[in-house]
């Protein structure tokens, strides 16, 4: 599948979301497909399909009500008219969700998002290196990310810490499998996110960081900017409120309401007795 996908797409993307979104998994689905429909929106696609999220008995439900969604696929048509209100996408979009038991073009995305979870979560790139070519990495940001693969994944290491076969001891247990299974199959290598989900995540990491000094910058050259202006409105109101003063022989005279006594000994003052 993934070879036909090679083949016949010309051009895959794939949205990713690392670290997680801290209003949980939901959040995080949503702020990807709204990040996915810019992505299909620039190149002038207009019907997307995605596989529904309804079970057997929710489908059957709505049939029996008459409704033409299903309440499971309603964050997502949220998202998708949010974002034809505010003018991210065009009108002329559509947003089918579908039974991927019925629709094969599914099955071809479905693959390609196997091959990225066994490279990011498990660190087996092999499956995702036919796929590489003809696909693009996004953040939900909107930044390019890099997936880097390779033709195999890093060399299983066996209990006994030996990696090559040949340098075992007769009583050595056998060296763990190298691949994973197409199907899934179990493997003694620790699961979690591998290498490569971490090399994304330093790049989305990276990516945010970035992000956030231009914006400091940007906030701080307008904060400068009105400050600047502030200090000039606020000479020139002073120089219009100030009053006109008197000079007397080239100097100021004080003003006998504000100015300061004088520490001088004041003149005896007349005894009218």
């Amino acid at each position: 599948m993934l070879d036909a996908t090679h083949a016949h797409a010309d051009w895959a993307y794939l949205v990713a979301q690392a670290p997680l979104h801290p209003a949980g998994t939901e959040a995080a689905r949503q702020d990807n497909l709204a990040r996915l429909l810019q992505l299909l929106n620039q190149q002038r696609v207009r019907d997307v399909v995605l596989d529904t999220r309804a079970n057997d008995a929710e489908q059957h439900q709505r049939l029996l009500e008459g409704r033409k969604t299903h309440r499971s696929d309603q964050p997502d048509l949220t998202t998708y008219r949010r974002l034809v209100r505010d003018g991210d996408i065009s009108p002329r979009m559509r947003l089918i969700h579908v039974d991927d038991r019925r629709q094969p073009a599914l099955w071809m995305a479905d693959a390609l998002a196997w091959a990225a979870q066994r490279a990011l979560v498990y660190d087996e790139p092999q499956w995702w290196s036919r796929v590489t070519g003809i696909t693009t990495v996004f953040d939900t940001t909107g930044a390019h990310l890099s997936l880097d693969s390779e033709r195999a994944a890093p060399p299983a290491v066996n209990p006994a810490g030996d990696r090559d076969p040949r340098h075992q001891s007769p009583s050595a247990p056998a060296p763990l499998p190298r691949h994973y299974m197409l199907n899934g199959g179990t493997t003694n290598r620790t699961h979690g996110p591998g290498e490569h989900y971490k090399q994304l995540l330093d790049q989305a990491g990276g990516t945010d960081l970035q992000a956030a000094r231009t914006r400091l910058s940007s906030q701080v050259a307008a904060l400068s900017d009105h400050v600047a202006e502030l200090t000039v409105a606020i000479s020139q109101l002073a120089a219009a409120a100030a009053p006109a003063l008197p000079a007397t022989c080239g100097r100021v005279a004080p003003d006998p309401h504000t100015a300061e006594p004088s520490h001088r000994h004041a003149e005896p003052e007349p005894d009218v007795n």
